[in-house]
């Protein structure tokens, strides 16, 4: 593929539809663009935006769209940019995505849109991982996404929904109307109690106000601790004792859900002395 870095007019510039920061194209504000306009203005710019020639002769962007509008933001005309000749959707969208994947920035709607499309191109989630170096897991964690009801989907796009994990397995999980149903009742508790939820919830919500209850005076709030409890220093040494002779007992039976379950009824238990 035949590619060159020269100065291009800005004015020459489209939003490919292949870039995957869909949110800036909408138009929304991002506040970080102030910030690197003024870098770009002190220091210029470090990295050319990367860009394919149109047959009208325009050009189309694929990566570096912060970039062209902090340029567009200090009054430049022209940019470095690296030029490719031709270029098919799937490299199109696999260089957005790889360049802007990694960014903590970058929606999550975003994310899962791309790696969607690159699904579609490429057929299996193992190719995808190869193209873009991004875990299989990861991957479909963020396809999922896309099932998940519009309102949801809108929460992420604004920023109002953060965990991915939780909203991942939700909508792996139940159908829109639930999701919905789901969320609003466990939006203010933690990730992992979130996510602890969401796992132990009937397929028809039959036990979820017990569950949300049951996370509400702090049933879920537990960690787990490799080789408990002795590699654990912050725990007093009575229920350091008392988690040991729990694990003895339970031991020979191999119930770990025993132990859990009793440790929850001493922490209530404690909680209320």
């Amino acid at each position: 593929m035949a590619m060159n870095v020269r100065e291009i007019s800005l004015q020459d510039v489209d939003i490919s539809e292949f870039n995957t920061r869909k949110n800036l194209a909408d138009g929304q504000y991002d506040s970080t663009i102030e910030d690197l306009a003024k870098s770009i203005e002190k220091q210029g710019l470090l990295s050319p935006i990367t860009v394919f020639q149109k047959p009208d002769g325009r050009y189309a962007l694929v990566a570096g769209q912060r970039r062209l509008l902090a340029c567009k933001q200090i009054g430049w005309s022209m940019i470095p940019a690296i030029v490719r000749d031709s270029m098919t959707d799937a490299d199109a969208t696999a260089i957005s995505l790889v360049e802007n994947v990694h960014r903590a920035d970058m929606n999550p709607r975003d994310k899962a849109v791309a790696f969607k499309a690159l699904l579609d191109r490429f057929g299996n989630f193992q190719t995808v991982s190869r193209e873009t170096g991004v875990g299989v897991s990861t991957i479909r964690k963020y396809v999922q996404l896309l099932d998940l009801a519009p309102q949801l989907q809108e929460q992420l796009v604004a920023g109002e929904a953060r965990n991915t994990e939780a909203l991942a397995r939700l909508a792996q999980r139940f159908d829109a109307d639930k999701q919905v149903e789901v969320w609003n009742k466990i939006r203010g508790f933690t990730q992992d109690v979130q996510q602890e939820i969401i796992k132990r919830a009937d397929p028809g919500l039959e036990n979820l106000d017990t569950l949300v209850d049951q996370a509400a005076e702090g049933a879920f709030n537990y960690y787990v601790v490799r080789n408990c409890p002795f590699d654990c220093p912050t725990i007093p040494e009575s229920l350091k004792k008392q988690v040991a002779e729990m694990v003895e007992a339970f031991k020979a039976q191999g119930v770990k859900q025993e132990v859990q379950k009793q440790l929850r009824k001493t922490s209530g238990k404690r909680s209320t002395n």
